[in-house]
């Protein structure tokens, strides 16, 4: 009640009827309990707020956020007459005036004063407040913020899942001849995401007719896994050719994307497939591509090289295959390899 006790001795001299005020109705905090405020920003760390009787008078650094109450019967209760929720002041000078910063203040501070969150570990925004504000974080504190100050930049998970429809629509509408698909389950969550932009679809056409295919994890809130369909250019950098976002790696999931994939490409010329040795890829390819040459990818079989063979040696005869610019060049070092051993290679 100090705070209303302070209020109380400044505006005596207003308004003392009874009639409630007209804008009170108008308010977003509970004042049924005088005195007491719902909290501003809603983080459970409940806010102390200012009181200005006076209106006009700037709450903090020419900031409008402002109350202004008037007494009502006794000095112990009084009506908040006028509320002003909105700051102008910067994120800086509310933290400067507060007894204990939240995460999600933090996340705000960090912000502005940083702007940039891609890259951004935790460690980053312990560093940064001790640096610039002296304060001591744990890291449960900068990973809260971080999380806060991804989804200001974001936005949340669920809102980008809720857009993608029109952000699809609106691909459609600005690069004609794109190929997208969104696929819901029967309780219309997201199941698959396609998009092939026409740009990527028309500039396949002049470079080389290589399509390396893969899939990565997804570590966010609802998981899955990221299909891309690439090739290289003539200056040998990647050019990105179609993205799919699936459940998981299966039959059913490698199946649709190369459904999809199939109609970004023609079968008027050669193809070559190269992805690793995944066993949905080699269906999908062949039942959905059946035209096209697949290969795989040397890096990956290096990988299982090294980890299924113990050693080197059969490493670098699978490599003068894997670099053989002749057929007879590629015959005999397939054949070194043979002898060695490793017949399930092939």
């Amino acid at each position: 009640m100090e705070c209303a006790d302070e209020c109380a001795e400044e505006c005596h001299e207003t308004d003392h009827t009874d009639e409630k005020p007209k804008d009170v109705d108008d308010m977003d905090f509970d004042y049924n309990e005088y005195g007491k405020f719902k909290d501003e920003d809603d983080d459970g760390d409940g806010d102390d707020l200012g009181l200005d009787a006076e209106e006009g008078q700037p709450f903090l650094g020419g900031c409008t956020w402002r109350v202004v109450a008037t007494v009502k019967n006794d000095p112990n209760t009084f009506w908040v007459t006028k509320y002003l929720n909105v700051h102008t002041c910067s994120i800086v000078d509310r933290v400067a005036n507060r007894k204990r910063c939240t995460s999600k203040y933090i996340g705000r501070l960090f912000i502005d004063q940083v702007g940039i969150v891609d890259g951004v570990v935790p460690q980053n925004i312990e560093d940064s407040m001790r640096t610039m504000f002296g304060m001591t974080l744990d890291y449960t504190t900068s990973y809260k913020a971080l999380q806060y100050a991804q989804e200001y930049v974001r936005g949340s998970t669920d809102d980008g899942y809720a857009k993608l429809p029109y952000c699809l629509w609106k691909i459609e509408q600005s690069n004609p001849g794109s190929v997208v698909d969104l696929v819901v389950d029967d309780e219309h969550r997201f199941k698959y995401l396609f998009i092939s932009f026409n740009a990527s679809i028309c500039g396949f056409n002049y470079v080389r007719r290589v399509i390396v295919v893969d899939g990565i994890y997804l570590t966010g809130k609802y998981e899955g896994v990221l299909l891309i369909a690439c090739a290289q250019d003539g200056n040998f950098q990647i050019f990105p050719l179609a993205f799919g976002i699936v459940d998981s790696e299966c039959d059913a999931s490698w199946d649709w994307f190369f459904t999809k994939l199939s109609e970004c490409i023609s079968d008027e010329y050669p193809l070559v497939v190269v992805s690793d040795r995944h066993s949905s890829i080699a269906k999908a390819c062949r039942n959905d591509i059946p035209w096209a040459t697949r290969g795989i990818c040397y890096y990956h079989l290096q990988q299982n090289i090294i980890s299924n063979f113990n050693g080197n040696q059969l490493m670098y005869l699978v490599k003068g295959a894997a670099y053989a610019h002749t057929h007879d060049d590629y015959n005999r070092s397939w054949f070194i390899v043979r002898l060695s051993g490793a017949k399930h290679l092939v």
